[in-house]
């Protein structure tokens, strides 16, 4: 798999150890983002709770930027933050995914996807607990394809796969990046 980036909206305290757990589940390295954290095929980044989160290139590498700020759209991590830092460094080589949650948090940063040739999976109305962000998301038209929750890792492997799988490098980043944004644990 690419390199992922997660931004779930939980309090400090919550996000390492929801990290540890999912470590411990899957077969992918997942961790809490530290500043300066390389993103790499087959692992797994999550914003860590109260900072934001966004991915720079360095030289020949994509980095975690792990950082301080005002919340945006009243939450800190803010995936408008991420996914417009997503955009702005991989382009069209980027998998935006927005998931349940309440608020707007997102549109904007899929609406940057968009504009900037990537493609974005939001989870449909009748799977989510809350459809709030992904609906706004939706409505405004920045979501190429939505997709109930028990279909979403199937979706978003075939998605990395046909999309992404003989892309070439850009500028020597890796394929693209996959943002998934409030999942479902």
């Amino acid at each position: 798999m690419p390199p992922i980036v997660v931004v779930q909206h939980m309090p400090p305290s919550f996000t390492k150890p929801l990290a540890w757990r999912l470590d411990s589940l899957s077969e992918l390295s997942i961790r809490e983002a530290a500043h300066g954290d390389l993103l790499e095929p087959n692992r797994v980044l999550i914003a860590p709770g109260g900072k934001h989160l966004e991915v720079r290139r360095v030289g020949g590498a994509v980095k975690a930027v792990v950082r301080d700020g005002t919340p945006v759209s009243g939450h800190m991590p803010s995936v408008d933050v991420l996914m417009k830092s997503v955009a702005a460094t991989f382009g069209p080589k980027c998998l935006g995914v927005i998931m349940t949650g309440m608020g707007r948090d997102g549109a904007d940063g899929c609406a940057a996807i968009r504009a900037a040739g990537g493609y974005v999976l939001g989870q449909d109305q009748e799977s989510s607990d809350v459809y709030g962000m992904n609906k706004v998301a939706y409505v405004e038209g920045h979501v190429d394809r939505q997709f109930a929750l028990s279909e979403a890792a199937t979706v978003i492997a075939r998605h990395v796969r046909t999309r992404f799988a003989n892309a070439p490098a850009l500028d020597g980043a890796p394929p693209q990046v996959t943002v998934a944004v409030n999942p479902v644990a």
